[in-house]
């Protein structure tokens, strides 16, 4: 579009001289200004009464009609696009990203590297349990030793198979571990951070006896149950290994190696909730790279060179 004035010739992007030929149209000179300062001439006759000066102010087709129609097809697709990357951001925004769960199968072969006793269940199996995580064979002679149960009160027999989902320890934050473990609601980051260092303890060591890890699972069953596990006596090795935990000074976020499983459906009468080293697939990673590509596409188009159009005073 153009602005025909006298005698001074200055270029505007298209989306200026639309919003001059509304406002214009209007008579709100003022407005054009703050849109455009290319034209303060025009302001600047208004407001000096010199509109005697201008020989002629009109708005035509610089070019012809095709040009300004196709600004306006620019514009809405602008409009589209925006409107597009917004319900793709709300609609992300509802899926876990990066160490969100991912859901995987677990198995239990049956085997177990300690014995506990001083539950209200009697003697259990304790310390590293054998089976697959995600296909991944764990246990003794494995290059993952085991995975570690840290629920008392639900059980596991051998050969049995479940889904759980899959979480990277050092994702877990007040915001999100009341939903994406089992007992986040009842010991929150405390007590998972406390657990978490006794799991990364068991996991990493080598050396450890039978009734060291006993210790380990005894002491994080306490701590998930809040005692109703069994009573940790003083000095045995369940209650050491509580103490280390609770003084340990460790944060969530340092847990990076550690992947936590919970049953899905979580809740009574389900497997168990397990730790181990095995790696579970990102939640939401292809998506991730979906909305990058189509915010790449996105500003591409938006930063695209305008077309122009000339405001000319004659």
């Amino acid at each position: 579009m153009a602005l025909v004035c006298y005698p001074l010739k200055i270029f505007l992007p298209m989306n200026c001289i639309q919003y001059a030929r509304i406002s214009l149209k209007k008579s709100r000179l003022a407005s054009v200004a703050r849109a455009c300062n290319g034209v303060a001439e025009i302001i600047s006759l208004d407001r000096n009464n010199d509109r005697d000066k201008v020989t002629l102010v009109e708005i035509g087709v610089w070019d012809d009609y095709k040009s300004w129609n196709r600004s306006e097809e620019y514009l809405m697709k602008l409009r589209i696009g925006i409107f597009t990357v917004a319900v793709v951001l709300f609609a992300l925004g509802t899926v876990p990203f990066a160490g969100a769960q991912t859901n995987v199968s677990m198995s239990f072969n049956g085997s177990y590297s300690a014995v506990s006793c001083i539950g209200p269940d009697g003697c259990v199996g304790a310390g590293l349990y054998g089976g697959t995580i995600n296909g991944v064979n764990v246990g003794p002679g494995q290059s993952v030793p085991g995975m570690i149960c840290d629920d008392y009160f639900d059980h596991i027999y051998t050969n049995e198979t479940w889904t759980a989902s899959g979480v990277q320890v050092s994702s877990l934050n007040s915001g999100n571990i009341g939903s994406l473990t089992l007992f986040g609601n009842s010991i929150g980051v405390s007590g998972y951070t406390e657990v978490a260092y006794l799991a990364n303890l068991m996991l990493t060591s080598s050396g450890l006896t039978s009734a060291q890890q006993a210790g380990i699972s005894e002491a994080i069953w306490f701590i998930t149950s809040k005692g109703a596990s069994g009573a940790l006596a003083s000095g045995s090795w369940g209650y050491t290994y509580w103490q280390m935990a609770m003084a340990s000074g460790a944060t969530l976020s340092q847990y990076a190696n550690l992947y936590l499983y919970m049953p899905t459906p979580p809740g009574a009468g389900e497997p168990q909730e397990m730790w181990s080293l095995v790696a579970v697939p990102e939640g939401g990673t292809a998506l991730s790279y979906l909305l990058l590509a189509g915010l790449c596409c996105f500003g591409a188009i938006r930063f695209r060179r305008r077309p122009e159009a000339s405001v000319r005073l004659s």
